[in-house]
């Protein structure tokens, strides 16, 4: 009887063990999932914050001129959490490109307010999934400083506007005074640790 049921028991032995790994193994998933969750709003509201901060000493100002008079298809790389969004009162549609899907949450919740069609795509400005010649203008606010390779943003621009297109862009550039520029560059590393840039 033990001869016949050995086996089977250890199979059963066996099977539980794994049960019970794929339930640790799920349990441990939920936890990454949640982790992954919190650490993503965590992020879309440090940057939310720190752009309102921005905004109200001169950057929001800059938004206003730049997104504006944006026409047509407008193409925004780097739409963070879709602080532009409203003020793209000009578009016919958006698409709104950011690689960082942590902030897609906020992003389409702003996107759901812009009284418009907007399409979030997560991908990077060096590869944008678009055809040749496909949007009217292009948007960039503050977000060159975060990409990998300017050169390869530029041209895929220039692949994407349509003939006679606009690209309006506003960015923050190191200071020419050197005094300021020290504080620039003491100040980079935690901003690109806060934004993800």
């Amino acid at each position: 009887r033990d001869h016949r049921e050995g086996p089977a028991e250890t199979g059963r032995a066996h099977a539980d063990r794994h049960d019970r790994d794929d339930r640790d193994d799920d349990h441990d998933d939920n936890d990454d999932r949640h982790e992954r969750g919190v650490t993503g709003r965590l992020h879309g509201l440090t940057l939310d914050l720190a752009m309102r901060w921005l905004d109200a000493r001169g950057f929001g100002r800059e938004r206003d001129r730049v997104c504006g008079p944006a026409r047509g298809t407008v193409l925004e790389i780097g739409a963070g959490t879709g602080r532009n969004l409203r003020t793209l009162v000009a578009a016919d549609t958006v698409i709104a490109v950011e690689p960082d899907v942590a902030l897609h949450r906020r992003l389409a919740r702003a996107a759901r307010r812009a009284g418009r069609p907007v399409t979030v795509l997560a991908a990077t400005g060096e590869s944008l999934p678009l055809g040749d010649a496909t949007v009217d203008t292009v948007v960039l606010t503050f977000a060159m400083c975060s990409v990998d390779d300017p050169d390869a943003v530029a041209a895929e621009i220039r692949r994407v506007l349509r003939p006679g297109g606009t690209v309006r862009f506003a960015e923050h550039v190191r200071d020419a005074d050197p005094a300021r520029a020290a504080v620039q560059d003491r100040r980079a590393d935690g901003w690109a640790h806060r934004t993800h840039g």
